[in-house]
Formats: structure tokens, sequence, C-alpha cells
């Protein structure tokens, strides 16, 4: 099987938008990711804030290219590559930056997935 290439994922609000080109993941990659949710208490203060660190630190490391932001000149979007990644563009949890995060990392799982029908 020749290796899949998955689709890039335009992701914001309004003219906020970013590219994530993301990877295939391992099972066992996968697996470690689902620990790390299951790993965080409903109880626990900083659940939200730790859902949101595993989401934003799996879209950097599932990358097949650094993530790039949308940003208008003369009319034109072009492709700004983001320095220190994701991580450090999503660095403050804000409302917008935590939607936008969880349904990116979303998406990317969605891709994960072959593509299966009933015959």
């Amino acid at each position: 099987m020749k290796p899949v290439t998955l689709k890039p994922i335009e992701i914001g609000y309004g003219d906020e938008k970013i590219v994530i080109r993301p990877r295939m993941m391992s099972v066992a990659e996968q697996d470690e990711l689902t620990a790390q949710f299951a790993d965080i208490s409903d109880t626990d203060t900083d659940k939200y804030q730790k859902e949101f660190e595993i989401c934003r630190d799996a879209l950097d490391a599932f990358s097949a290219q650094p993530a790039a932001q949308l940003v208008k000149e003369k009319g034109e979007y072009k492709r700004v590559p983001i320095e220190g990644g994701l991580t450090k563009h999503f660095a403050d949890r804000s409302i917008e930056a935590e939607r936008v995060v969880r349904e990116a990392y979303q998406l990317v799982l969605l891709q994960q997935r072959p593509e299966s029908r009933f015959i």
C-alpha cells in the first residue's frame, strides 16, 4: 500500500484562518492520545485546559508540514508558516482558540479512518 496523504484542513473564524496538513498516525500513537484524555478526571479543575493542550500539541505532532496562517495581501490570501507551531500560536486558551483546536483535532481523527461502505 502506498502512503496515504491526508487532506489539508483550513479552519478559523472570518479572516483569522490557519491551514493544517495532518499526517497519518499509528494506532499506538492514537491510543496514547486516548490514554492522555482518560487520565484527566471529570472533577479536575484544569480538565478543559488539559484537553485543549492535548489537542493542540497533537496537531503539531501529527503534521506532515508546519501549520500556516492565511494572510491577506493585495486582496489575495497567502499561506505564511506559523513560527513556533500551533503550540506557540495557541499558547493562550481563548474561546475561539479552543473551538478551532478541538474541531481541527476531530477533523484529523476523522481522516485517520479508512474509507468504507456497504456493498
